[in-house]
């Protein structure tokens, strides 16, 4: 009897898990994944503050992403080399970027500034249509923003 009453316990307690099983639903995280075009901007925190831009390519896939000059932009300047990057992210409460390997330097520039490239943890704004990234750093006493939008075309 006892056998018997254990085992409609057991089934009991499997079908109630399996039916709740179905009303379970995890909200996906969001996603950065696609192609982006925007800008990568330095600022050399001082007494008087020196500012540099770059139009930039970015690529998020599942896992990595992507970083180079925007070669589209006739304004580049030569002088601001920003590296070509590439490595892994995660998407928590900030962006964490993990850079792959040392920056390498873009066609036309003969040097590129390693210690101005993206990575660590970047603060994540998405109120607007632009993707903002930004990360105080103190050694170099830089603030980095990256800011982005989805790239229209091909």
């Amino acid at each position: 009897m006892r056998k018997i009453a254990g085992s409609v316990a057991l089934i009991a307690v499997v079908v109630i898990i399996m039916s709740c099983a179905s009303d379970i639903f995890l909200k996906e995280p969001p996603s950065l994944k696609g192609l982006y075009k925007g800008l990568y901007i330095v600022t050399e925190l001082g007494e008087q503050p020196v500012e540099y831009k770059q139009r930039i390519d970015w690529k998020f896939t599942d896992l990595n992403y992507n970083m180079s000059i925007d070669e589209d932009d006739p304004n580049w300047d030569p002088d601001f080399c920003i590296c070509k990057v590439y490595g892994e992210y995660k998407l928590e409460n900030r962006v964490e970027l993990t850079q792959a390997q040392q920056g390498v330097p873009h066609a036309g520039c003969s040097t590129c500034r390693d210690d101005w490239s993206p990575q660590g943890a970047f603060d994540l704004d998405r109120s607007t249509d632009t993707l903002k990234l930004t990360r105080s750093y103190t050694d170099p006493n830089i603030l980095i923003e990256i800011k982005l939008l989805p790239a229209s075309g091909p």
